[in-house]
């Protein structure tokens, strides 16, 4: 199994939020950043910049809802989620099948639309959580709770070994 991260794999800081950078009229450099930092005042970590044979993560978030990988999609202006090539959705599956594997628990992969307005808020297209930026930290932490702080922190830790990080 051959995934990395850079050193800098350590639990998510706070930053400011991502309405507030995009109402300035200027994109944020990561906007995941700004919405998953919260989550960390409700026992989630999150691994920035994951690499893995399959190609880059953004980020891997553990929380009580589970592992999740999460990447992003530049597009903008208004999608219907029906219509996005399904072909999009090949590389965070497999992407997240190599975190699987390297922690041997099921891991969700989730492909954010920051700057688009979605024909749906949440939605699950070919084995993909599909999202907005603005909805994603509310429907992480809607799902039902699955891991312990515990496993949450073995897992982590174990991925942090795992990558090298």
């Amino acid at each position: 199994m051959a995934v990395r991260a850079g050193t800098h794999a350590q639990p998510a800081r706070r930053r400011a939020s991502l309405r507030g950078l995009l109402g300035s009229g200027r994109r944020p450099a990561d906007p995941l950043t700004s919405v998953l930092d919260p989550l960390e005042d409700m026992g989630w970590l999150v691994l920035p910049g994951v690499d893995t044979e399959a190609g880059h993560i953004e980020q891997v978030a553990l929380g009580p809802a589970g592992v999740f990988t999460i990447e992003s999609c530049p597009s903008g202006g208004r999608i219907s989620v029906e219509t996005i090539d399904e072909r999009a959705y090949a590389g965070p599956r497999v992407r997240a099948r190599h975190v699987e594997a390297a922690i041997g628990r099921p891991v969700t992969p989730v492909l954010v639309y920051p700057y688009a307005k979605l024909s749906r808020d949440v939605s699950r297209q070919h084995g993909v959580t599909v999202v907005m930026a603005r909805t994603l930290a509310g429907h992480l932490l809607r799902r039902r709770p699955r891991l312990t702080e515990a496993e949450i922190h073995s897992h982590y830790h174990q991925l942090v070994g795992t990558l090298g990080g």
